[in-house]
């Protein structure tokens, strides 16, 4: 396989719509141009189509041929502009588990894993990711941040199992988990309640996922 990244990226020069390239060798390679195919224009389009792409670009990558411009030339965007969903899993290392519970006033909670529970997950907006370098409007008083790795899911999937989970990633990237932390309890709602935490108003507001 070539040493490639695959991006979204607009020109400088002319400040085109955005479209998905290879990042090689510190030079961008338009994928619809060089492959001759115009619904490869987007990392949608795709991921789409792993199946017949995946195998595309690493030719494509290496084709000394294809026409490039420095990336000094292009501004790279988020990778996967507006994905479909991004799902998260919750309470994923130890520290921040205990971080929580003190900031509630909590004692810490036993591991998951040894009472048998399952991974613990949430959802973000796909409308919330921004790019690299992006302004982000402050949302409430108390933003938090936490870098994570993602996965960039490639294939459709439904009850696969671990050992071909990995088969389905089409590649990895870098995000910000941006938490508006004060938003997290609904107003005057009651803790007992199912209905006390918003995790839409805290995880998915404008900006809420930097990407890439």
């Amino acid at each position: 396989m070539s040493n490639y990244a695959i991006v979204t990226y607009s020109l400088r020069e002319t400040g085109s719509e955005p479209r998905a390239g290879l990042l090689c060798n510190g030079d961008v390679i338009d994928v619809a141009n060089g492959l001759g195919q115009p619904g490869y224009a987007s990392v949608a389009g795709l991921l789409g189509a792993w199946d017949e792409t995946e195998p595309l670009l690493d030719k494509l990558a290496a084709d000394v041929a294809a026409p490039r411009v420095p990336v000094s030339g292009v501004h790279v965007l988020a990778p996967v502009p507006a994905p479909l969903a991004i799902y998260c899993i919750g309470a994923n290392y130890r520290d921040h588990v205990d971080n929580m519970a003190r900031a509630r006033g909590l004692p810490p909670e036993p591991d998951p894993r040894v009472l048998g529970m399952p991974p613990w997950f949430f959802l973000k907006s796909g409308h919330c990711v921004v790019g690299p370098d992006a302004d982000v409007a402050m949302s409430g008083d108390k933003l938090d941040w936490e870098p994570e790795l993602v996965a960039v899911i490639g294939r459709k999937a439904r009850n696969v199992s671990a050992e071909a989970a990995l088969g389905c990633v089409a590649g990895y990237t870098i995000a910000n988990d941006l938490s508006a932390r004060d938003r997290i309890f609904r107003k005057n709602g009651n803790p007992q309640s199912p209905f006390f935490f918003d995790f839409v108003a805290q995880k998915s507001f404008d900006g809420a996922c930097p990407l890439g």
